[in-house]
C-alpha cells in the first residue's frame, strides 16, 4: 500500500481498538472491514475480526478469518496458537493436531505445545507420535522422572510392556 493508504490504515485499525476497547463491537468489526478493504493482506485486521466473531459466538466466521490470518502471516506464532485453540474447541482434531505440530516444529523451547500434542496423540491412540513427542520434551528438559513415567504409559498404551518395563529398568 502508498503510504497515505498505510496511514488512512493505520488510523482506522487504532479507532477499531478503541471501539474494541469500549465494547461497542459492532464499529469496530465496521472499522476492521474498512481495514481490509484498503489492505487485503493485512493479517492483524482478520485476526480481530476472528476474535470479535469468536466473542459473538459465530464459529464459522472465527475460523475463516483465523485461518486467513494464518495463511497472511504463517510466522505468526500467536495467530497459529489461536487458531490451533479454535479448531481444538470446535472439535477439528486433525487441523489441531496439524497446527500444534506446526507451532512445535517453529518453537521447539515451548514444552507447553509438546504436552499438548501428547494429550491430543494419546486422545487418537497415536502412540508413535505420543512418544517422539516425549522425547522432544527430554531433548529441552532432559531425562527427568515425569517423562519416565509417560514414557511408561505410552509403551503401555501401545501394549508394548517390554519397552515399558526397560524405561522403569532404566528409571532406577
Amino acid at each position: 500500500p502508498s503510504l497515505n493508504d498505510q496511514r488512512r490504515y493505520d488510523y482506522f485499525f487504532l479507532e477499531a481498538v478503541r471501539m474494541q476497547n469500549m465494547e461497542r463491537y459492532d464499529a469496530a468489526l465496521d472499522l476492521l472491514q474498512h481495514c481490509v478493504s484498503i489492505n487485503p493482506a493485512a493479517a492483524e485486521a482478520y485476526f480481530y475480526q476472528s476474535m470479535l466473531y469468536a466473542m459473538m459466538q459465530n464459529d464459522t466466521l472465527t475460523l475463516k478469518l483465523l485461518d486467513k490470518a494464518v495463511s497472511l502471516r504463517p510466522d505468526n506464532y500467536i495467530y497459529l496458537e489461536q487458531a490451533a485453540k479454535a479448531y481444538y474447541n470446535y472439535g477439528m482434531k486433525e487441523k489441531t493436531i496439524a497446527a500444534f505440530e506446526r507451532l512445535a516444529a517453529t518453537h521447539k523451547e515451548r514444552t507447553d505445545v509438546l504436552q499438548v500434542l501428547i494429550d491430543l496423540y494419546q486422545e487418537q491412540k497415536a502412540y508413535d507420535q505420543m512418544l517422539r513427542c516425549i522425547q522432544q520434551l527430554e531433548q529441552i528438559d532432559g531425562s527427568t522422572v515425569e517423562t519416565a513415567l509417560m514414557k511408561v504409559k505410552a509403551y503401555e498404551l501401545k501394549e508394548d510392556m517390554k519397552m515399558a518395563y526397560k524405561v522403569l529398568q532404566n528409571l532406577v
